[in-house]
């Protein structure tokens, strides 16, 4: 814009609009005095108006002024840039309404369509207004940098915490930022401030917190803080609310990549596979992001695409090479996939490359390695680390359970998952908690009530190799060898490298009697490096 106006006021033929309209001239009493009435006029009317927008969530939250150097040139350079374009030239050729339309429409980016229409193209007549009465451009420059400075100088006071908080935030000092942003002055009604201070709180799990402060800010009209709240519910698997939120933010936002991306989520905590990775995709198509093609992966892995998880992988470490999230995606490929030294390899990656918030996750899961290859102590090691980081964490209690089921503590077992019985929240969730209960069961003898359990759980989530390992062997127990077969055959039909199956099948057809195939499907299991614990 800036350059636009200089190219305008210097050169043939725009200059002598310029100059006709009085640019070059120091203004009289009369052009200052129109300019004055004017800018007090646009500051009254966008006051009111942007106040009624606020309240309807029709306005978009404009992001804090960072440095007094953008402030000078939002309140005094993009003033006088914007008069010579479009009241020096563009109202002088086309006239008055079209030029102050046109004004309103340059503005379409920065403001929503209803800003766009009520405030910028308001300004716009304002501003023209004093040129057409005082014939003199500085009257509209005057009035465009009153309603400038009336709105952005206090607005950089004000938030100057806010600016610190969030550079806090994107520091990964989620604490320090939280403490900064929550003693912003007039914080119950500042949306932006109340919106960072909710993705801080869901960056520590703080999740309750987040979604009291991103719901404040929806009352004051940010839109964009519904998927803050979007993400504290997926935290505490609220899937539907979640998902009514992610709806309506995908339709304020439609070239935002994040509604995709949360609204991939929400099919990966439906088990809708698929979907999620297509809306992944979709939001890869707005913003090729690290974290983008990680969840896809994800849901590559879901679905048991191993190859195209590891390419999902690929990209996203091609897009930030220490990603940690995609290491830990990529190391449960290769977990799933039985290259169990590749799996370490990629896990310790992760670890080493995890912010202090995602160190829980990535140990969590370098545990299941750990648990694959045999060393329970150094997985009980990784799981106590995440667990102490944050206690209420889902998979490392999960993970300690099956320990204790593989070391016949039942007791330790029963009480990890009678203490996680309180968080579950999701389908996936659910199953699994039922599968490792029954699993317990069946193990100490309590075969009847495990199978039990063992069913629901692949009725919440019937397409799920592990879930079915457990039905097969709570089959085996129950003496319905035959009908764990089955079971059995579909795990290996979904996931053809999923070792344990080939084992529990073997121990299925050692029960029937065929011994060639019990053979064959414990050298599998064998090749696989799988070690058996019952």
């Amino acid at each position: 814009m800036v350059v636009s106006a200089a190219v305008a006021a210097c050169f043939e033929p725009f200059k002598q609009y310029v100059e006709e309209a009085g640019f070059y001239q120091p203004p009289d009493w009369f052009a200052i005095v129109c300019g004055i009435c004017a800018g007090i006029l646009s500051v009254v009317w966008n006051e009111v108006v942007n106040r009624s927008l606020d309240k309807r969530g029709l306005n978009e939250t404009p992001a804090p002024i960072h440095y007094v150097a953008f402030l000078l040139v939002i309140s005094f350079v993009t003033p006088i840039a914007e008069e010579i374009i479009f009241r020096g030239v563009l109202q002088q050729l086309i006239g008055y309404s079209p030029a102050s339309i046109l004004f309103a429409l340059a503005h379409f980016e920065s403001a929503s369509v209803w800003n766009m229409l009520l405030s910028k193209f308001p300004l716009g007549l304002f501003c023209g207004g004093a040129f057409v009465v005082s014939h003199n451009l500085w009257s509209a420059v005057i009035a465009h940098t009153i309603n400038n400075v009336w709105f952005t100088v206090p607005e950089y006071f004000r938030d100057r915490d806010v600016v610190k908080g969030v550079k806090l935030s994107l520091d990964g000092n989620y604490e320090g930022a939280i403490e900064i942003l929550s003693r912003t002055k007039g914080l119950e009604g500042n949306r932006y401030a109340l919106r960072n201070r909710a993705s801080c709180f869901n960056q520590i799990k703080k999740c309750n917190e987040a979604i009291a402060d991103a719901t404040k800010a929806i009352e004051l009209g940010d839109n964009y803080a519904y998927l803050m709240r979007c993400s504290s519910y997926l935290l505490l698997g609220k899937t539907e609310l979640a998902e009514q939120d992610v709806v309506f933010a995908k339709k304020k936002y439609p070239k935002c990549s994040e509604p995709y991306l949360l609204a991939g989520v929400v099919y990966l905590q439906k088990l809708e596979f698929t979907a999620a990775r297509s809306e992944f995709l979709m939001s890869i198509e707005i913003a090729e992001t690290p974290v983008g093609w990680a969840l896809c992966g994800c849901a590559a892995l879901s679905l048991f695409q191993y190859d195209l998880c590891l390419e999902d992988c690929r990209k996203a470490l091609s897009l930030n090479p220490s990603y940690y999230f995609a290491f830990q995606v990529k190391a449960l490929a290769l977990l799933a996939l039985n290259k169990l030294e590749d799996a370490m390899i990629c896990s310790n990656q992760a670890v080493e490359n995890a912010s202090p918030h995602g160190l829980p996750e990535t140990l969590a899961g370098r545990a299941m390695i750990f648990i694959r290859v045999g060393d329970k102590e150094s997985a009980l090691a990784d799981l106590s680390n995440a667990i102490a980081a944050v206690p209420e964490s889902k998979m490392p209690n999960l993970s300690r359970a099956f320990i204790y089921i593989q070391e016949e503590r039942f007791e330790g077992a029963f009480a990890e998952l009678d203490q996680l019985s309180r968080l579950v929240e999701t389908p996936l969730d659910r199953s699994y908690h039922l599968g490792y209960r029954a699993l317990a069961k069946v193990l100490k003898g309590d075969v009847e009530s495990g199978l039990a359990d063992a069913i629901e759980a692949n009725s919440i989530y019937p397409s799920r190799p592990d879930l079915l390992n457990i039905l097969g062997l709570a089959l085996i127990r129950n003496g319905q060898a035959g009908q764990a077969v089955e079971e059995l055959n579909r795990a290996i039909e979904l996931d053809p490298y999923n070792a344990e199956s080939y084992w529990f099948r073997h121990l299925a057809y050692e029960s029937l009697g065929q011994d060639a195939l019990a053979s064959a499907d414990k050298a599998i299991a064998e090749k696989y490096c799988y070690k058996p614990y019952c």
